[in-house]
């Protein structure tokens, strides 16, 4: 489930580029690809992570399961699962910042661009209508 959130953030931010155009705007798009490329790399990452986490919890489990009687073997294993459990929660919450942080550095950078363009189209305005 955590991998279908992923993908569509992914391909929400996809879809929502900004279209720049001039010289500066092939600069930038190779940045943002940069960027982006970055970004992807470090989700993979981390969802490698978050599923070698989930498969050592399931481990847990299957062996848990087959313990017949060891009470002392099952506290163990339970501690060993609320070790992995804390360890996925502990990946999720890095994968959720890097996410954040980077959407955040992706809207201050489309965000002083637009107002660039906004501030060089007054300007134009003003002078063509004489003021």
């Amino acid at each position: 489930m955590l991998k279908k959130i992923l993908i569509i953030f992914c391909a929400c931010i996809l879809l929502t580029s900004c279209v720049s155009t001039g010289r500066g705007a092939d600069k930038s798009i190779i940045e943002h690809q940069r960027k982006l490329g970055e970004y992807q790399a470090a989700v993979s990452y981390h969802l490698g992570r978050v599923d070698a986490c989930a498969a050592r919890i399931a481990d847990i489990r299957e062996r848990a399961d087959s313990l017949t009687g060891e009470i002392d073997r099952v506290i163990e294993l339970f501690d060993e699962y609320q070790r992995a459990v804390e360890q996925l929660i502990r990946e999720y919450n890095t994968l959720r910042d890097a996410v954040e942080a980077k959407n955040e550095a992706m809207y201050g950078a489309l965000s002083d661009s637009i107002y660039n363009d906004i501030d060089k189209t007054d300007r134009l305005l003003s002078l063509l209508e004489g003021d």
